[in-house]
């Protein structure tokens, strides 16, 4: 995979995230009695994830941030750092969104359990699967993204959550 197929498969990737926990954010403050308590001026996530993708570890590491909300839309930070052998590449996009935009292309959604070894925690999570191939699991209770993965063709990589400021319990 050259360097110019990677920052475009990066961009998807970083698209895939804006799209995703955006349009839910966007669905859970138009709905206030279904609007998790996450969903604050403040509210962060941080994931990270490894891979291997010919005979090289890619390690990723994604940075959510809600940084203002208002009645019709919130601004979201979303951070992005992929690193290789090859290099690291860094991205960050500050975002604004209107609340009513839905999640798009989802093709299945079910109900699992869900264990995060990375906070060493069992959860019962809501799953969505996009058109993409990307597959995002919910905490069922809080509704916060607890683990995210990419398919790019040849390989997937799946961040977890690792840190938040959002009561989890």
């Amino acid at each position: 995979m050259d360097l110019s197929s990677r920052k475009i498969l990066i961009i998807f990737i970083i698209l895939g995230i804006v799209i995703i926990v955006g349009g839910y954010a966007a669905y859970l403050y138009l709905h206030p009695s279904n609007r998790p308590a996450w969903l604050f001026k403040g509210a962060y996530a941080k994931y990270y994830g490894e891979t291997q993708y010919m005979f090289m570890t890619v390690r990723g590491t994604f940075y959510m941030e809600i940084l203002d909300l208002n009645s019709t839309h919130y601004k979201t930070l979303y951070y992005v750092r992929i690193e290789s052998q090859v290099g690291v590449y860094e991205n960050q996009t500050v975002v604004w969104k209107r609340i009513d935009e839905p999640i798009k292309n989802v093709v299945r959604q079910y109900e699992t359990t869900i264990y995060l070894d990375t906070l060493d925690i069992t959860r019962d999570a809501i799953v969505y699967e996009i058109k993409d191939g990307t597959i995002v699991y919910y905490d069922k209770k809080t509704e916060i993204p607890l683990e995210i993965t990419y398919n790019m063709g040849d390989y997937t990589l799946t961040v977890k959550l690792v840190d938040t400021n959002i009561p989890l319990d």
